[in-house]
């Protein structure tokens, strides 16, 4: 499991990533405009704010998979991921690549929130709790029956 993050200048990485791949979740946007309305739409929100890099960008690489997520357990990984973390209420916009061994998961979040307020940089790079928290809800997605039977003995 990878997660790398970095600031973005712009968002003219939703419009390459949306002609080159599926869109996989997202939150504040309608999925079904244009790959350049798509990205035009994170800049006028991201206008609330005057910043140099308005956007976050997030790759996710899940390596070796134990087990051949379908499309839905994917979408409920990233959900749990973004609930975890709490930016499960910022606009964003999420991609998957799959290849032979991995999947790659993009992110594109504002750091514009709806009520005008911004994500700090600083929080920027994956910390061990963010890695802690995909694998969890990769591990519930993967063996929803093994995290049942782990809370009952715990109790």
């Amino acid at each position: 499991m990878i997660i790398h993050e970095s600031a973005m200048n712009d968002f003219s990485l939703i419009s390459e990533l949306a002609h080159n791949c599926s869109i996989l979740t997202a939150n504040l946007i309608n999925p079904l405009l244009s790959p350049d309305c798509l990205a035009q739409a994170f800049e006028i929100h991201s206008q609330k704010r005057k910043l140099r890099k308005p956007g976050i960008y997030v790759k996710i690489c899940l390596e070796f998979l134990d087990f051949n997520p379908t499309i839905e357990q994917f979408k409920q990984i990233i959900y749990e991921y973004l609930q975890g973390i709490k930016w499960n209420d910022l606009q964003y916009i999420s991609f998957i690549i799959p290849r032979d061994k991995d999947i790659e998961i993009d992110l594109v979040f504002n750091r514009v929130t709806l009520d005008g307020n911004t994500i700090d940089l600083t929080c920027l790079g994956a910390k061990s709790i963010q890695y802690d928290i995909l694998h969890q809800a990769y591990l519930k997605i993967a063996n929803p029956s093994d995290l049942a039977g782990s809370r009952e003995q715990g109790d």
